[in-house]
């Protein structure tokens, strides 16, 4: 009786993420990604006052931390590090978004994660919200 190939999956939401996209085709990307993958694409619209996103790196609200990872013209790749409570005991965790500025809308921008859920709801949502309230 063999064992069974040792054989490696490959992360394609990782391997999405690391790869230095560009604002021209990063929904088109993302859309074929999709269509590949077994994934969910989250996505938050927003205005802001300012002229581009740049002044969210290194952003704290509350328990997140924002770190611009790298901007390529209009879309901005972001790590979120926060810290939530699970079952009495104080957890930290991070995870990613881009986010891409309209071309065509001034001052609007659209925040997209392929994280799970629970990143959007622990953090990324509640993040925005706050920013908000600032």
């Amino acid at each position: 009786m063999r064992g069974e190939p040792n054989v490696k999956s490959f992360d394609y939401l990782a391997a999405f993420y690391q790869a230095k996209h560009g604002p021209q085709n990063f929904v088109r990307e993302l859309d074929s990604l999709l269509a590949a993958e077994d994934a969910t694409v989250r996505a938050i619209p927003f205005g802001c006052d300012r002229p581009n996103a740049d002044w969210l790196d290194g952003c704290v609200c509350g328990d997140k931390k924002l770190t611009l990872l790298y901007r390529k013209d209009a879309l901005l790749a972001f790590r979120l590090d926060y810290k939530f409570t699970e079952h009495g005991q104080q957890k930290s965790a991070s995870g990613s978004f881009f986010i891409l500025q309209q071309p065509d809308l001034q001052n609007v921008f659209v925040a997209f994660s392929l994280e799970p859920t629970t990143f959007f709801r622990r953090a990324l949502l509640p993040l925005f919200q706050g920013l908000y309230l600032l």
